[in-house]
């Protein structure tokens, strides 16, 4: 049976018989769109973020190595989500489909680099620790070595309490 077999990109392979095939549409003939997402502190210059993002897009796409493969610079979106004290920032940019994952790479690379230099600060996780203090914690037993390791008399022993006798 002919079939026509197409991969997708975390690899699995679709297999479709000729006959069901109604209709194809191809992506990555000449270009391709990487969208990523990076979440920020609350608080973020988001103005700021989005300037200094179009600044390295900028550089970037002036660069030998990205000039033939960037079509587009990388540009912020905006913020797409607010979860867990943090901003999540969407962004993107056109390259060839060859291999946009260098250059989303790249791009990520720089951002950790600047951004922190400017003020913008990258989320961190919170996790939440369950604590509960016990209701009456017990006296420390008493310790009587140090004293005696210092130099130190030892403190007078309890006196011996007398035997009881047996009934």
């Amino acid at each position: 049976m002919r079939s026509l077999k197409l991969r997708h990109q975390n690899g699995q392979l679709h297999i479709v018989p000729f006959g069901q095939v109604a209709h194809i549409t191809n992506f990555s003939r000449d270009w391709t769109v990487v969208k990523f997402n990076i979440a920020f502190a609350n608080g973020t210059d988001i103005e700021l973020l989005r300037k200094t993002v179009k600044k390295i897009g900028t550089d970037m796409m002036e660069e030998p190595t990205f000039k033939p493969i960037l079509l587009q610079p990388l540009k912020m979106q905006g913020v797409v989500d607010i979860k867990d004290s943090s901003l999540i920032v969407r962004f993107k940019f056109m390259a060839r489909p060859k291999n946009p994952s260098l250059v989303q790479r790249m791009a990520i690379r720089r951002m950790y680099e600047t951004l922190p230099k400017l003020g913008i600060q990258f989320a961190t996780p919170t996790y939440p620790i369950p604590f509960s203090m016990p209701a009456a914690a017990p006296a420390p037993p008493a310790v009587l070595a140090p004293a005696a390791a210092a130099g130190e008399p030892e403190p007078p022993a309890a006196p011996p309490q007398p035997a009881k006798a047996a009934e």
